[in-house]
């Protein structure tokens, strides 16, 4: 499939401490990355994805901790999944600040609004909810000159990708 990364939601914490699940998905991932190198699929990496409900294990901080000690591993970071998660707040600065420590090549990310309540993500909506703002991304995005993949999650994919083509170039980016 000549993919560079496979995205998938690690886990619910379920009756686990955040540290009890944290040693299972680290050890799921070093039994994942161990069949990959035995099978040669040298070339994918294993992309955890930020998640949006306070239930699952997937915040930024858990991700990358994983990516330090289990090599084969990349954090995939949903923005509306970050935004819901901190109840409408998101810093896309501090996030990257984060993660350059792990010096990535390439970043894998995905996009939409969403609706959130206090146990986090409900559902994800389209661009023109307006939350988040994305202007403030792009505008980091352009400013730190990180490569980046940005996939579309909105209910209207199509739509809201051009959207955010949109923004880039309102922000001077020409593709």
């Amino acid at each position: 499939m000549h993919a560079d990364v496979v995205v998938f939601h690690p886990a619910y914490y379920g009756k686990l401490s955040k540290e009890e699940a944290y040693q299972k998905v680290k050890e799921a991932c070093e039994n994942m990355t161990d069949v990959m190198k035995e099978r040669g699929w040298n070339d994918v990496r294993l992309g955890l994805e930020t998640m949006g409900k306070i239930s699952q294990f997937g915040t930024v901080d858990e991700i990358l901790r994983i990516c330090k000690e289990v090599k084969g591993c990349d954090i995939v970071i949903d923005w509306a999944h970050v935004f819901a998660r901190n109840f409408g707040s998101i810093n896309f600065s501090e996030i990257f600040d984060k993660v350059s420590l792990l010096k990535p090549k390439h970043l894998h990310t995905h996009f939409s609004c969403i609706e959130y309540s206090d146990k986090g993500e409900r559902r994800h909506l389209t661009l023109d909810a307006g939350k988040p703002d994305y202007h403030p991304l792009v505008k980091e995005i352009l400013k730190r000159k990180i490569d980046i993949t940005l996939v579309s999650e909105s209910p209207n994919l199509e739509v809201d990708a051009l959207k955010m083509k949109e923004m880039f170039e309102k922000h001077g980016y020409k593709f």
